[in-house]
């Protein structure tokens, strides 16, 4: 993927998914989601730094609420 738009409607479609009823011993459960993504932009100096910038992605999604999709460059 090489664009943020790229990944974000990958993300929706999991969302999406996640969305749906799922049944444990015949009651309904449901899912909810945030998903943070990072981009490699070359200015990492390993990986290392590349999950730093992805966990920041995650954080920031999961304080704005369920749902939310953030992409980091």
């Amino acid at each position: 993927m090489d664009t943020p738009d790229e990944v974000t409607v990958i993300a929706k479609k999991i969302l999406d998914w996640l969305d749906l009823p799922y049944f444990y011993q015949a009651q309904a459960v449901s899912i909810s989601a945030s998903i943070g993504i990072a981009f490699f932009g070359g200015s990492e100096k390993d990986t290392e730094g590349l999950i730093i910038k992805a966990d920041r992605a995650m954080y920031q999604a999961k304080s704005e609420g369920k749902r939310t999709i953030r992409v980091l460059q």
